[in-house]
């Protein structure tokens, strides 16, 4: 899921002190605060029994929690299958295990065998299908809040054997992004010495970019490696996937001072020690 492909989801139910931004590394939920307005909350239209979603594997969500509380999962419930909303069956694994409580307080159970967390209905999706063997389901989703600060970033969510991933959209032909590069190495080396230099990749913008790579060539040392990428001689070759605008990456090269090497020649006598390296400030669309 990203920002121009919802995968039929919607976030009109997050409130204005909720927050859900996308994210390279998945969907950034948080609230401000523990009032009201703090709620973050996407909603997916579905048409499914409740007795099948039970039958099913159980709702997942990959979640690093930051701070606060942790989104729960949110199903619509239709108790009779007669079409009408009659409330949300809410899953907090971390309060209440397998159990599901009925956020609307309006179902009133034949006995209160469903009882239980302090709701007229928290059981297992099994057992509440059982009770209300008409019941559907008519949207599936997840909600941080209301009224409870939390912060985190949903990786995915898992509803009816589907998982649905956070991300953002793919950068081809979004626009030029001006990638800088400066190196950095030690001030003093010895010739044939392992040392770091340290590759920062800095997008200036406008948009974000990637893939592209990085050709760092590092004159007066030969390089031994480079992080996921490739070396030949003093020129080290690094793949990065995305880089925001305004975004900073950093690399450690592992390299020797070479026969050649002398102080006081060229950049690596700097203090403190860059250079900018030409670099592809690519036109996205055409990564090199």
């Amino acid at each position: 899921m990203t920002p121009s492909n919802l995968q039929g989801f919607n976030f009109a139910e997050t409130r204005t002190t909720g927050h859900a931004d996308f994210t390279a590394e998945g969907l950034h939920t948080y609230t401000e605060g523990n009032t009201f307005t703090d709620k973050v909350a996407a909603y997916k239209p579905v048409s499914a029994t409740l007795a099948s979603v039970a039958a099913g594997a159980d709702p997942a969500l990959d979640y690093t929690n930051t701070a606060g509380i942790k989104p729960g999962y949110q199903m619509a419930f239709d108790k009779d299958g007669d079409g009408d909303f009659d409330g949300f069956l809410v899953g907090e694994p971390d309060a209440y295990g397998l159990k599901w409580w009925d956020s609307s307080g309006f179902l009133t159970p034949k006995d209160d065998s469903l009882a239980g967390c302090g709701y007229k209905i928290c059981a297992t999706l099994a057992d509440i299908s059982a009770a209300y063997p008409q019941a559907k389901i008519s949207a599936i989703g997840f909600s941080l809040g209301s009224g409870a600060k939390g912060d985190g970033v949903l990786s995915s969510l898992t509803f009816l054997d589907t998982a649905y991933t956070f991300g953002l959209d793919p950068v081809a032909n979004g626009g030029p992004a001006d990638i800088a590069v400066k190196l950095d190495a030690p001030l003093l080396t010895n010739v044939g010495t392992d040392i770091p230099l340290t590759v920062t990749v800095t997008n200036n913008g406008p948009n974000a970019a990637g893939p592209f790579k990085v050709s760092a060539v590092t004159p007066g040392y030969d390089v031994k490696s480079a992080p996921g990428g490739t070396v030949a001689g003093n020129t080290a070759t690094i793949p990065v996937t995305y880089l925001d605008k305004g975004a900073t990456k950093t690399f450690v090269l592992t390299a020797k001072a070479s026969a050649g090497f002398q102080l006081g020649l060229g950049w690596h006598m700097s203090s403190p020690t860059h250079r900018r390296i030409p670099t592809c400030s690519t036109t996205l669309g055409s990564p090199c």
